[in-house]
């Protein structure tokens, strides 16, 4: 494929040599003489200079020609425009960065619909998703997140841990916003009914809203030890995303925030946590808080060095559990040296997903899943579809296909039978890889 990328920082370089790594033919773009001459000289590949809001920078780049063009800046407003004109200029298709808790990232389907991007990615929601399956332990076997992160399937493993084992699925009481979507029995995978059983040593999988299936892991009966109590330095995007997913999970989260006008701020958007004007790497004030007794510590600041000196405190002063957010590649590999349970590093995660992407066929609607034997796809409904204006229980469905859930403008829901599909929705189905084709053809 041919691979534009605006953005020469650490994310787009990042990305660039693992796109190359893949055999794929990459440009990269940037405005700032120091960013491309580093580029030039770490990468071998053409490094054009100039604005990314500029066409006539953008055909210079042979972006018209380009399979893919990823806008990485930090700059959301130009990552949105110059992804536009990538696209009007003949850009097969585009990946874009926003900043988590954003306008974009609250009106994320809008946005999508308008302005026709194929990905939005939002390093922050990645990051506090990453810092979720931190928490969770070894009991989740995976989550994948589809339809712009709204939705997700879990698995889970069953063992003699769960008391789901043994159970009829009509006998299993989840929450209304998630449902058992197929188990998966030694090689074979079974789209199940209400009077099916669950078998010990099955693998389940449950689809849902995201906020429903932060919890859902309690409700199957794990056992899970998670941390009672949290504390995040850093209250910007990073810090807010990963506190806001950790109150879903019902735990004590403690953030500490040097600015006091922050705090004031964080007190409005996150009501359910304690907020706390104090600097992470003073001693005094780790002291003072309770540091000792804090199950995990998490330090998110934009700030690669204060990361790492702070979980190397927390780490001395008794914490067990240290997590730390590094965006530079060089740090990441003294991190040994800091004896920190986990590093996230959001330059790695934004080109993992991105690398996904492409080597689906760069088709952001379509999740392969189970070795490629299961699908999630997203379907937009259209006037025509034989799906739309009827209860759920009276549509006729492909077999080894069901419907998991529902986008409406930004809200997302698991239908059930009386509920009635509407143009304009996009409905999230779970369906085995032969089922595909009759899937798609519902769209209308």
């Amino acid at each position: 494929m041919r691979i534009s990328i605006l953005g020469a920082g650490e994310v787009g370089t990042h990305l660039a040599r693992a796109l190359i790594g893949d055999g794929h033919q990459v440009i990269l773009i940037d405005s700032s003489p120091e960013a491309v001459q580093k580029a030039r000289d770490g990468l071998d590949i053409e490094v054009i200079e100039g604005h990314g809001g500029n066409v006539d920078v953008l055909e210079t780049a042979g972006v018209a020609q380009a399979d893919l063009f990823c806008a990485v800046t930090y700059n959301d407003e130009l990552n949105m425009l110059a992804s536009l004109l990538a696209k009007k200029l003949g850009a097969r298709q585009t990946a874009v960065r926003v900043r988590g808790l954003s306008h974009v990232t609250r009106k994320r389907f809008f946005y999508r619909k308008t302005l026709d991007f194929d990905l939005t990615i939002s390093p922050e929601e990645m990051t506090a998703t990453a810092i979720s399956r931190e928490v969770r332990g070894q009991d989740l076997t995976a989550v994948e997140s589809v339809a712009e992160g709204k939705i997700q399937l879990h698995r889970f493993e069953l063992s003699g841990r769960f008391d789901a084992a043994g159970r009829k699925i009509k006998d299993i009481k989840l929450p209304r916003q998630c449902l058992i979507a197929a188990l998966v029995r030694g090689t074979s995978i079974l789209i199940p009914g209400g009077d099916d059983e669950i078998h010990l040593g099955d693998e389940v999988l449950l689809i849902g809203a995201t906020e429903t299936m932060e919890r859902v892991d309690k409700i199957l009966g794990g056992r899970m030890q998670l941390p009672r109590r949290i504390m995040i330095v850093g209250g910007g995007r990073a810090g807010v995303a990963a506190a806001t997913t950790l109150l879903r999970l019902r735990l004590k989260v403690v953030i500490l925030e040097k600015e006091r006008a922050r705090c004031e701020v964080l007190s409005e958007l996150l009501p359910g946590a304690e907020i706390v004007n104090a600097d992470g790497t003073n001693l005094q004030h780790l002291l003072e808080e309770g540091v000792e007794r804090i199950d995990l510590f998490l330090a998110l600041t934009e700030k690669d060095e204060i990361n790492l000196i702070t979980c190397q405190l927390a780490a001395e002063l008794g914490v067990g559990q240290t997590v730390a957010q590094v965006w530079k590649p060089g740090y990441q590999e003294l991190t040994k040296r800091f004896n920190l349970s986990a590093v996230i590093s959001p330059r790695t995660l934004i080109a993992e997903r991105i690398l996904r992407f492409v080597r689906a066929g760069g088709n952001s609607r379509v999740t392969s899943i189970e070795q490629g034997r299961a699908e999630i796809i997203e379907l937009d409904l259209n006037e025509g579809s034989p799906l739309v204006k009827k209860p759920l229980k009276d549509v006729t469905f492909p077999r080894g296909a069901l419907v998991g859930a529902v986008i409406r403008g930004e809200d997302a829901f698991v239908p059930r039978g009386l509920d009635v599909l509407e143009p304009g929705d996009t409905v999230i189905v779970f369906a085995l890889t032969q089922a595909r084709r009759s899937v798609e053809a519902l769209s209308g």
